[in-house]
């Protein structure tokens, strides 16, 4: 295991471990967690580790830090767009696989939008930077013009962020599904994406 691999490891061990003290303690919206140094010497893990945890937590809206008070339980009724899946992290098992099929609908819901919109992507000036997988995506449903699907995309990908190790996709594989959607062929981009890009299924 690579040396980004082992610190992801770590990031999602300590996620799971503080999703479990807060339901072991039974903490509700407003409940204060115990500080970082309280969950290093809880967790016997390295500070920056939890620092990292906890701020996934904070970007999904499941905590929030108040200065000089410490850090809370959110009030998920407050946050419409992740109480759903707040409930995922905090109450069910298993939950990143049912998140990444979420994730898959949305970014092949975008790819089949700028298909049946006939979108023309010029290849030619698409900036190195987005032969990245979500930045790739990010732009992909930039693209769509729904500004909801791009919003609960965010969400999703902060979570699935410190959970999921994929697979190094080439330059070409990202050419070949804009290709795809600049042909209007749905049917290859869906067969592209799924090949190269589906983070749903298992990893080789």
């Amino acid at each position: 295991m690579g040396q980004r691999q082992y610190q992801q490891k770590v990031y999602l061990e300590t996620f799971e471990k503080i999703r479990k003290i807060i339901q072991e303690r039974n903490l509700q919206p407003g409940d204060r967690l115990p500080s970082e140094r309280e969950l290093t010497d809880l967790l016997h893990v390295g500070r920056s580790s939890v620092r990292e945890a906890l701020r996934a937590m904070e970007l999904l809206g499941l905590i929030e830090t108040r200065r000089g008070e410490g850090t809370f339980i959110v009030d998920f009724r407050k946050h419409q767009l992740v109480e759903l899946l707040s409930s995922f992290v905090f109450q069910r098992e298993n939950a990143d696989h049912d998140i990444l099929e979420v994730k898959r609908i949305i970014e092949t819901s975008g790819i089949y939008k700028l298909v049946f919109n006939r979108t023309y992507i010029d290849i030619s000036q698409w900036n190195e930077k987005y032969f990245d997988r979500e930045k790739f995506f990010e732009r992909i449903l930039i693209l769509t013009d729904n500004q909801l699907l791009l919003k609960i995309w965010y969400i999703l990908s902060e979570f699935i962020r410190l959970l999921q190790f994929t697979n190094p996709i080439e330059k070409k594989n990202y050419i070949e599904l804009l290709t795809a959607i600049n042909s209007g062929n749905w049917d290859q981009a869906l067969s592209i994406y799924m090949l190269y890009f589906d983070q749903a299924k298992p990893i080789q």
